[in-house]
């Protein structure tokens, strides 16, 4: 199966992420430096943020719900005291 170009792209992308957060991962173990796990994750879920606009697009899930009332402009919920 021959990926086409985004695909190879995304592919890239993910390849080159997950390479960066296994040496962070390594250097966490070895020094225990507290910024290393942030940076590893950080690297790691790069390729997942452009998924979550997509999903919300697509449309909500189970368990989430529209409001069915109607709102209230008498007490909104955004009011600063």
């Amino acid at each position: 199966m021959v990926a086409s170009g985004g695909t190879k792209a995304v592919v890239a992308a993910v390849a080159a992420n997950l390479t960066l957060a296994v040496p962070q991962f390594t250097a966490w173990t070895r020094t225990r430096s507290s910024s290393m796990p942030a940076e590893a994750i950080d690297a790691a879920g790069s390729p997942i943020r452009p998924a979550v606009p997509t999903a919300a697009v697509i449309g909500p899930g189970p368990g989430i719900h529209p409001a069915t009332r109607e709102a209230d402009v008498a007490a909104p919920a955004a009011a600063v005291a």
